[in-house]
């Protein structure tokens, strides 16, 4: 089992994900790990020291795991079964380039309430880079939307 499969797991059993039991929603707060809707500390993300750790976030309705990984470039989703779905890079995947910070990593995943975005429909999760970049991800496929930058 490699590393990646290694923290998946970690995650997994951390979030109580690969349990039978589907009414657990509730998100907890270790240290190292931050969960979408949590408190950010802002200043850390404007810091060009700041150093990514991973973050994860749990869709209530279809139960999928959104895990960003310590480079803070891939994401992961993972079925409530522990099933890796896909693993992408949206950063590399919309041909990104350098905006305000040399390598640009994921601050944020979380709800998307948008269900149609420049004519792509579907469900879909919300990302921002600490470089102010922002876009969605298609809950199924993974596909990236660049929404832009502020």
């Amino acid at each position: 089992m490699g590393s990646r499969q290694i923290a998946i797991v970690f995650v997994m059993l951390l979030y109580g994900c690969a349990s039978t039991n589907s009414s657990n929603t509730s998100a907890l707060r270790p240290a190292k790990l931050a969960v979408a809707g949590a408190d950010i500390n802002y200043s850390l993300i404007l810091d060009k020291s700041y150093d990514p750790h991973p973050l994860i976030y749990k869709d209530s309705e279809t139960g999928l795991i959104f895990y960003v990984e310590g480079d803070g470039r891939h994401i992961t989703a993972l079925t409530p079964e522990g099933k890796i779905l896909w693993r992408r890079d949206p950063f590399a995947d919309a041909k990104l380039g350098p905006y305000r910070y040399e390598r640009p990593v994921i601050v944020y995943v979380g709800p998307e309430a948008k269900h149609e975005i420049n004519g792509h429909t579907g469900r879909f999760i919300g990302i921002s880079f600490n470089s102010s970049q922002f876009g969605v991800m298609n809950v199924g496929t993974g596909d990236f939307i660049f929404e832009g930058n502020d």
